[in-house]
C-alpha cells in the first residue's frame, strides 16, 4: 500500500492540472468562439521563469513561487484594461 501512495498523489496532481487546462480552453471557446491556447503559453513562460529563479539564481522554492504569482497578477491585470468598449462602438 505504501508503494502505491506516491503514484496516487502524482495521478491526482496531474489530473488536476489537466482539468484546469481543459476548463480554461472550454471557458475561452465558450465566451469568445475562438479555440485559444494563449493560457498555455503564459503558463509555460511562468514555469520557465520559475525554473530560472529556482535553479540558476538559487532562490528558495517558496520565494520563486511567490514572485511568479505576483508577477502574473501584475502582468495580467493591466493587459485586460484596454479591451472591451473602451474604444467605442465599431463602425460599419
Amino acid at each position: 500500500m505504501r508503494a502505491l501512495f506516491p503514484f496516487v498523489i502524482v495521478g491526482i496532481t496531474t489530473g488536476a492540472v489537466y482539468a484546469l487546462a481543459s476548463m480554461g480552453l472550454v471557458l475561452t471557446y465558450t465566451t469568445s468562439g475562438v479555440f485559444n491556447f494563449a493560457h498555455g503559453a503564459i503558463g509555460m513562460f511562468a514555469t520557465f521563469i520559475f525554473y530560472q529563479l529556482r535553479v540558476d539564481a538559487g532562490w528558495p522554492t517558496w520565494s520563486a513561487v511567490a514572485d511568479r504569482s505576483r508577477g502574473g497578477c501584475a502582468r495580467g491585470t493591466p493587459s485586460r484594461a484596454p479591451h472591451g468598449r473602451a474604444r467605442g462602438p465599431s463602425r460599419p
